[in-house]
């Protein structure tokens, strides 16, 4: 017992390799499969893990503990919350995921699941399962304790979801890990049964034939850009629409030349903060929830508009998709088939690709001139509809209040739309809000209830940053 003490000590300090070697050399052959996951995720790059504990997660616990910062929260709505808005800040320096228990603990993450699978947010949640021997079998409704079948119960709200009823290798389990990451991502949710998570196992076996290249073979898509590009040279009347899946980074790697280059910019509620509201391309938000009169009559001129990485659902479409910038020629371009072959909306040109990919490879290589006044057009209808209407400002004192603490470089702006009055009432907060250098937190399709405090709590402690919530609408739950 003394020596496994020293070895688990070992795993706080050390890397896999090191405390793989020291434990090999005090004679054990296998590891607890709980362990062997644990370095799995670390080697993806994760260091946080948010939980709330339980029977059927013991195993999982007791392997993460010593690998990952495990932090607990008081409901398992929360821990999704959090490591989702944890990877959406943190990226750079480390991920998080979810460990759950399962019945209650799976079925209190799902409004955090599918908040991530309609807004194509990366979330990872390992929950617990009872025994593989005790798996139900459809139609029974129970048979181990607290059993629900959670594979199927978040299939459709879940990029994949698996239930590991037998040690599954590393080929397979980094493969679904990779699934919820970009260009097209999501979340997704793994099962372990407690008699699994116990197993010994032999990590080098399960490490065999490992395939290093999960990528899928890129297409050619040479002529489509070529078409694309032609296109925008020739293109009177221009407007790019960039999405959530546009990200913050590229996009603002990429303003300058989008600058230069002169085309109107529009975003989605989801890609607010993207580009400053001060600069000379931006027109504002396109969209029946939160969109701007200025934007949606710009998309209604516009003879080209190529939306990157936005979605283009019904709050951005409006109920009559077929009639969505019905003067233009509209290019799609996103990670999904599915979602470029949505129907009642037709494209032009739809081109599955990432987002940010397309950004910095190819705007550069676009000509375009102005030569009609496009842009003298589009400042004329920003001037008789600014963003900052007057019937909006109903407390000016408390916008200049807010304008005021946003300034400060340490305040993070969050935003946290749960419905049209709300996202209404906050327009002219969220204008001023992008001038600043504040990033503007959205999600707004499932519009989660007990979103607020675990967000704040995780900026504030975990993050470093203070941030300022609104709530603005008493009249309503919005």
């Amino acid at each position: 017992m003394h020596d496994l003490v020293k070895v688990d000590r070992m795993m706080i300090d050390s890397e896999h390799q090191k405390y793989y070697a020291v434990f090999r050399s005090n004679g054990f052959t296998n590891m607890k499969y709980s362990s062997v996951l644990a370095y799995w995720l670390k080697e993806e790059g994760y260091t946080t893990c948010f939980f709330v504990a339980g029977g059927a997660i013991m195993h999982l616990l007791d392997g993460f503990r010593t690998v990952f910062k495990c932090i607990p929260v008081v409901h398992e709505h929360s821990a999704g919350v959090c490591a989702e808005h944890y990877n959406e800040c943190r990226k750079a320096t480390g991920k998080a995921f979810a460990l759950v228990t399962t019945g209650p603990g799976l079925t209190n993450i799902i409004t955090a699941i599918a908040g991530c699978y309609v807004e194509h947010r990366e979330l990872l949640v390992i929950a617990g399962q009872v025994k593989s021997s005790d798996l139900l079998v459809y139609p029974q409704r129970q048979n181990g304790v607290q059993e629900i079948d959670g594979k199927n119960l978040v299939r459709t709200i879940t990029v994949q979801s698996e239930c590991i009823a037998k040690p599954i290798n590393k080929n397979h389990f980094v493969s679904l890990v990779r699934r919820a990451r970009l260009p097209h991502p999501g979340p997704i949710m793994i099962e372990v049964c407690l008699d699994v998570q116990g197993m010994d196992v032999d990590e080098e076996k399960l490490n065999e034939n490992i395939e290093h290249n999960f990528a899928k073979p890129a297409e050619n898509f040479d002529k489509k850009f070529k078409s694309l590009r032609e296109m925008m040279t020739s293109s009177q009347r221009p407007l790019l629409l960039l999405g959530g899946l546009a990200t913050r980074k590229a996009v603002r790697e990429i303003l300058p030349i989008l600058e230069r280059l002169g085309i109107p910019c529009a975003t989605t509620t989801s890609a607010l903060d993207r580009i400053p509201n001060n600069s000379p391309i931006y027109v504002g938000r396109t969209g029946t929830w939160g969109g701007q009169r200025a934007a949606n009559l710009i998309l209604g001129q516009a003879d080209l508009v190529i939306a990157v990485g936005a979605q283009l659902d019904l709050q951005q479409t409006g109920f009559n998709p077929e009639k969505f910038c019905p003067q233009a020629k509209l290019v799609k371009i996103f990670p999904s088939e599915t979602e470029l072959s949505k129907n009642g909306l037709k494209a032009h040109l739809t081109i599955p690709y990432n987002p940010d990919t397309f950004l910095y490879e190819e705007i550069n290589l676009v000509e375009w001139s102005d030569e009609i006044g496009w842009n003298n057009y589009k400042n004329e209808l920003l001037r008789a509809f600014p963003a900052l209407e007057k019937e909006n400002l109903a407390d000016s004192e408390f916008i200049n209040s807010v304008n005021k603490v946003t300034s400060w470089h340490f305040v993070q702006a969050v935003e946290h739309s749960r419905g049209p009055c709300r996202c209404w009432k906050l327009s002219p907060i969220k204008q001023q809000l992008q001038v600043q250098h504040t990033r503007v937190w959205v999600m707004a399709s499932q519009q989660p209830s007990g979103l607020h405090l675990p967000v704040q709590v995780l900026e504030l402690l975990l993050l470093k940053v203070m941030v300022v919530l609104f709530r603005i609408c008493k009249s309503c739950r919005c």
